[in-house]
């Protein structure tokens, strides 16, 4: 799929940009009756009626503008999409909900728009968003989205059966070792699933560690930053800890739900926090979010993920005018917590954040995440690079081989993925 997306894009560069206006010569107001096709991913019931009720409100405020929702299933069904609909230039949607790592390789090629003109038009108040949000929506200081469905990567245990051995869950990565010995010793079963299947889940362990999947050298070229003997040392370390059960990793998401919601492990670590109603659902049992923990660098920090609401570029000046009006309508304060009680991710706005009636709603309903709200402000974005995509499946692959597959010894496979990884990156730069 993620090479697939790499040779599309490589066609849209082909395409060019050429005929755009200069900002100085475009009307960004909507003058005539205009539809705007809007392509997401939200299914579930709640989901759906809430954007029912979004819509149903803007077009009563904006009577130029018809919007018309259409449901993919993935963010990867958007992308893909996306990109052959730029390709073939026909059938581009007004607006989109695409993910975080995708912006960057969208934005070099001229797929997205930069909003700050249509931000600079509208006088919008852009420092109300939470920063780290914010920040992981530019590109080369354009603004290329606008957050709407944020998550990151957080521990989730069974609370009931950590109040039952009486034990917290660790704060430091130190304190790992006794705990997962612990729960293992009284259960018989992994103290924690993890999630092989996406870089995403993983990567923060080893980014709190200061050793970034894609970094730059002093010659200004980028190579990767996994080559340190720390992060080598980690992986040293969650290897032991599968040969000897306490932690069990898996290839997909649906089974590593049920292994935790099941019984049949004591937590989740990392995974996406857009999770949390989905789990707590399906389990009889309290579940609880804890932050990752801290490493010895005193990072836990948690990487921007999840979904991005962008303009493409190849459209009427009309449709983008339109979709930028919408844009800023469903990222509103307006709707923010009603938002987040539906889909389970974060509040985006420092506004509903510093309200104690919409926390106060919005923690009735989601009770596992005030310790993790309390950490926004830790978030930071991911490597900005053309190549994370590629690199990351080269990151995916040899987790899989050193974790789950266990053929190859770790120190090995380790040097044999920094290798791959810096030729690949060589061939980029």
């Amino acid at each position: 799929m993620k090479k697939l997306l790499s040779l599309l894009l490589a066609a849209i560069m082909l395409l060019g940009m050429a005929g755009i206006a200069a900002a100085d010569e475009i009307n960004y107001d909507v003058t005539e009756p205009t539809k705007v096709v809007f392509w997401h991913t939200l299914n579930d019931d709640d989901d759906a009626d809430l954007l029912q009720r979004i819509i149903k409100e803007f077009e009563a405020e904006h009577p130029l503008i018809t919007i018309e929702p259409v449901y993919y299933a993935s963010y990867n069904k958007v992308n893909e999409a996306l990109a052959a609909a730029n390709v073939a230039n026909v059938d581009v949607p007004g607006c989109a909900f695409i993910n975080v790592p995708r912006l960057k390789a969208y934005a070099d090629n001229g797929v997205i728009e930069n909003l700050n003109p249509y931000i600079a038009h509208y006088g919008v108040d852009m420092s109300d968003f939470v920063q780290g949000f914010l920040d992981a929506m530019q590109v080369d200081g354009h603004q290329v989205a606008f957050p709407v469905m944020q998550s990151g990567q957080v521990a989730y245990y069974n609370a009931d059966l950590l109040k039952e051995l009486d034990i917290t869950f660790p704060e430091k990565w130190e304190d790992m070792d006794a705990y997962l010995e612990k729960v293992f010793t009284a259960t018989g079963k992994p103290a924690i699933s993890l999630p092989e299947w996406d870089n995403a889940y993983f990567y923060p362990i080893y980014s709190n560690l200061n050793a970034y999947m894609i970094t730059t050298n002093e010659k200004g070229e980028e190579v990767t930053g996994l080559d340190t003997e720390d992060a080598l040392a980690v992986t040293r370390q969650m290897r032991e800890w599968t040969d000897k059960g306490w932690i069990n990793w898996f290839h997909d998401a649906s089974s590593c739900r049920a292994a935790f919601t099941g019984g049949d492990s004591a937590g989740i670590m990392l995974y996406t926090t857009a999770n949390y109603d989905n789990l707590q659902s399906k389990s009889e049992f309290t579940v609880a979010m804890a932050v990752p923990p801290a490493m010895k660098t005193g990072k836990n920090n948690q990487l921007v993920a999840g979904g991005t609401f962008i303009i493409p570029a190849n459209n009427d000046q009309q449709i983008k005018n339109a979709a930028f009006q919408f844009i800023n309508w469903f990222t509103s304060g307006k709707y923010t917590i009603d938002f987040c009680i539906a889909t389970s991710y974060f509040p985006t706005r420092m506004s509903c954040l510093e309200n104690e009636a919409d926390m106060a709603r919005f923690y009735e309903a989601m009770p596992a995440m005030p310790p993790v709200i309390k950490y926004l402000s830790s978030f930071e974005k991911k490597p900005q690079s053309a190549a994370f995509d590629s690199v990351g499946d080269i990151f995916e692959n040899y987790m899989g081989q050193i974790m789950v597959e266990r053929q190859l010894d770790v120190d090995t496979a380790w040097e044999m993925m920094i290798e791959e990884m810096n030729e690949y990156l060589a061939d980029q730069n």
